[in-house]
């Protein structure tokens, strides 16, 4: 489907759907929890919706799920003209795995490159690349998935991450 090669796959906490990403397609398989099975490939979107992918390297990174599954982030690449690289957040289907329309949060950074819930759903993370990384934080909505309260904490100590981890404790 499109590009033919896929470099991001995560599992829905539910276990029923499979979301598989390129640089510009999210796409879902349907997952039989009792045989792993998948079945029923879907283009969800490509790397246009919500403004993900304006620019050459505006590209859609690493799907994180909340810890309830209703809602996905995504890191959407590199800062164009007049805004900075963002996180865009779907509310999803628990049942279908349908993603419906969102909303697009500013990182204040040059470059996303992943972007993580926290275990507990307090917070979402984003690692940011460049010369020096930097991490994003913000307050997390349970209910609507919407992010608020942005701060942003300059690691000197590393140079060019691409992905973040979150422990469970």
């Amino acid at each position: 489907v499109g590009e033919s090669y896929f470099y991001h796959l995560a599992v829905s906490p539910d276990g029923n759907q499979v979301y598989v990403q390129n640089m510009r397609q999210l796409l879902m398989l349907q997952r039989d929890s009792s045989s792993g099975r998948l079945s029923d490939c879907t283009v969800l979107f490509g790397s246009n919706r919500f403004g993900v992918g304006q620019n050459n390297d505006g590209c859609m990174r690493k799907v994180s799920f909340s810890p309830d599954g209703n809602h996905i982030y995504m890191a959407a690449g590199v800062a164009d003209a007049g805004r900075g690289a963002f996180v865009t957040m779907f509310a999803r289907d628990p049942d279908t795995g349908e993603l419906s329309d969102g909303a697009v949060f500013n990182s204040g950074t040059i470059k996303v490159e992943s972007a993580r819930v926290s275990p507990d759903g307090r917070n979402v993370y984003a690692v940011c690349s460049g010369p020096a990384s930097r991490i994003a934080r913000w307050d997390r909505d349970a209910t609507n998935g919407t992010l608020s309260n942005r701060v942003v904490t300059n690691v000197q100590s590393l140079q060019r991450v691409d992905n973040l981890v979150i422990s469970n404790d």
